[in-house]
């Protein structure tokens, strides 16, 4: 184990455990403290139940708790340059391979048209 793995930050899990737990918590606190404020015929509870279920849940999900912590988040291996340079190279090719083959179709059009007896701007004016 690192020394500086109280740094780290939340992962991802933990990120969306945190946040569900904080909407449980808060829809919890806006049921009972609507209960509580009818039953006692005093609707500023709803607010006060609000506020303290708003500040229990920003103490569980806010700070980075080691429990949120759980699925750290892998680095990949670093790449190295002469595959990645390689790869490129490739992708390069295969553009051009493209581009070639689109502009042999277009001269092949072109051909065939001419054949036909032009284009069809041609044709009309005829």
């Amino acid at each position: 184990k690192t020394v500086t793995h109280h740094l780290t930050i939340m992962d991802w899990v933990g990120i969306r455990t945190a946040e569900r737990i904080m909407q449980i918590i808060l829809l919890l606190c806006a049921g009972i403290s609507v209960s509580y404020a009818y039953i006692h015929d005093y609707f500023p509870y709803t607010t006060f139940g609000m506020i303290g279920g708003f500040g229990v849940a920003c103490l569980i999900s806010v700070p980075n708790w080691p429990f949120w912590n759980r699925n750290p988040v892998g680095w990949h291996k670093a790449i190295d340059p002469e595959k990645e340079a390689k790869h490129f190279e490739k992708v390069q090719q295969r553009k051009q391979k493209k581009t070639e083959k689109k502009g042999k179709k277009d001269k092949k059009k072109k051909k065939k048209d001419k054949r036909d007896g032009g284009d069809d701007e041609t044709r009309k004016d005829k």
